[in-house]
């Protein structure tokens, strides 16, 4: 009887991470049941004339968080090049494990559906994986979101970058900012 008490006490804490409504509960695990995630994780490349920006996501599983609550979690990491000369890379921390508040440059999970903030005029049946983007300098940070789309036929994701420079919005949809990592702005991204 201990056994079977002990067993649901566990599987009341798992939720789905789609139902998160913003308070984090201590002991939860929040979980991508429907495997939200896993279309996103991969290498994917955006290319355009002497530019280009490549990111690796991969999902982890049952994250902690400072031993307070768990979650699954898309972690990745970027390299940005201008004339085939690395801009900004931090590729070299793509091993690293985000655990008690030590965190991969890209990281995110909130579920938004499009009709909501992510994309206002997108069907309900878009998905879209909110996060933040965190450039070298661990200074400034972007909010990011992908959407899994398809290019001339190939996988590929489409990611928004808006950098919040130094708690001042600041979107850089044109031109480069010696403040941000690369510019702001809408990439399609090929997986590889």
């Amino acid at each position: 009887m201990v056994f079977l008490l002990f067993t649901t006490a566990c599987k009341s804490q798992t939720v789905n991470m789609e139902d998160y409504v913003g308070v984090t509960i201590p002991g939860r695990y929040y979980k991508d049941i429907n495997n939200l995630l896993l279309p996103f994780e991969g290498t994917f490349v955006y290319s355009n004339g002497n530019k280009n920006l490549k990111v690796v996501l991969k999902k982890m599983s049952h994250s902690s968080m400072g031993d307070v609550y768990f979650e699954d979690l898309l972690v990745g990491e970027f390299e940005y090049k201008v004339n085939n000369t690395v801009v900004a890379s931090t590729l070299h921390k793509l091993d690293s494990i985000y655990i008690n508040g030590v965190k991969n440059s890209i990281f995110g999970n909130h579920i938004l559906r499009g009709g909501s903030r992510a994309c206002s005029y997108c069907p309900v049946t878009d998905v879209f994986i909110n996060g933040q983007l965190k450039d070298v300098s661990d200074i400034n940070g972007a909010e990011i979101f992908f959407k899994k789309v398809s290019s001339n036929n190939q996988d590929a994701i489409e990611l928004t970058l808006v950098w919040r420079i130094r708690g001042i919005n600041k979107d850089l949809p044109a031109s480069f900012s010696p403040d941000a990592s690369f510019p702001g702005g809408v990439y399609i991204l090929i997986k590889q």
